[in-house]
């Protein structure tokens, strides 16, 4: 009996995970807040399937895990994307200083030595 109670308890945990990638707006920002609660999630389904004798994923335990797979993909992707755009504007940035620095510094007026000539 305790292993039916194991299995809708994995069920629930499939499920809460599934509603927490539906509810993505597609932005970084809440893809980040995303797969850091979504890590709850796992640890808990983990600890389920590490408590024994668990039977195999039903087929519709089965969707639900091949369909929260295809939703994190898709907020890693936006993620890295967002990074990449994030490290070009960097260094966008980076360069724009350079060149201000190379002008300032070229404008700075010449030091010569007295030699007593």
């Amino acid at each position: 009996m305790q292993t039916l109670g194991l299995e809708e308890q994995r069920s629930q945990v499939l499920l809460d995970m599934q509603r927490l990638f539906a509810s993505w707006d597609g932005t970084a920002e809440n893809g980040m807040r995303v797969i850091a609660e979504n890590k709850k999630y796992i640890d808990q389904f983990q600890a389920l399937n590490a408590q024994g004798a668990m039977p195999a994923l039903s087929s519709a335990e089965n969707g639900t895990l091949l369909s929260i797979i295809k939703q994190q993909k898709c907020v890693v992707y936006v993620l890295r994307h967002e990074k990449a755009d994030v490290l070009q504007q960097a260094k966008q940035l980076n360069l724009k200083n350079k060149i201000i620095d190379s002008y300032v510094m070229m404008r700075k007026p010449p030091i010569f030595l007295d030699r007593g000539i």
